[in-house]
């Protein structure tokens, strides 16, 4: 691990811009102190969890140079929220009570509704903002057949709730993300999304 890192530090300030490089160490840094502390604090330990997202986002603006806007930015936060908290309810509703204890999450049994509704709420707040920004001035600007683009929002949200329903029916034991890729209606949803996002340009 120590190797790696200290290659990847190497390789970023040797050829990628220095924001890159700090957005880098920054990462890791967080990522520590998740793994020591922050995964400890309930909720707050999640906020921290969705905005590895974020940041992998933004580090990619800035290794490519191209400016990542904040709808983009705002959606991420929201809609990650909301996978980093479904994945934190699937392990409480397969994981033994014991077992609970054991990994150091802070969320009990007693958390599970709670977890529900925040997951749901958040990729709801997410998808719209998706929404909102079809119809800014920005998107206006990029597509030219941006009608087309507002089924995208809800193509994302249905494919969350068959997540959540995944979640909620303990099919899902790791990142929800990893689950999607195996997933037949995610993939459907996936090849939607780019058939309607092509249809814009």
């Amino acid at each position: 691990s120590v190797s790696l890192i200290t290659l990847s530090i190497f390789i970023s300030l040797s050829f990628l811009p220095l924001n890159f490089s700090m957005i880098l160490i920054f990462y890791i840094f967080l990522n520590f102190l998740y793994s020591l502390y922050f995964k400890k604090i309930i909720y707050f330990s999640l906020i921290v969890l969705s905005s590895f997202y974020s940041l992998r986002i933004i580090a990619g603006g800035e290794a490519t140079n191209l400016d990542i806007s904040f709808w983009l930015i705002f959606f991420s936060i929201f809609f990650f929220l909301g996978l980093s908290t479904m994945k934190r309810l699937g392990e409480l509703l397969q994981l033994t009570k014991s077992e609970i204890e054991l990994a150091q999450r802070g969320f009990k049994i007693r958390d599970v509704n709670s977890l529900k509704v925040l997951s749901v709420f958040s990729s709801a707040c997410g998808c719209l903002l998706l929404t909102f920004y079809l119809f800014s001035s920005q998107a206006l600007m990029i597509y030219s057949n941006p009608l087309y683009l507002i089924f995208i929002p809800f193509i994302t949200f249905g494919w969350f709730l068959n997540l959540f329903n995944a979640a909620t029916k303990e099919a899902i034991s790791d990142d929800p993300i990893v689950f999607a890729i195996r997933d037949r209606i995610s993939i459907l949803s996936g090849i939607l999304v780019i058939i309607f996002y092509t249809l814009a340009l």
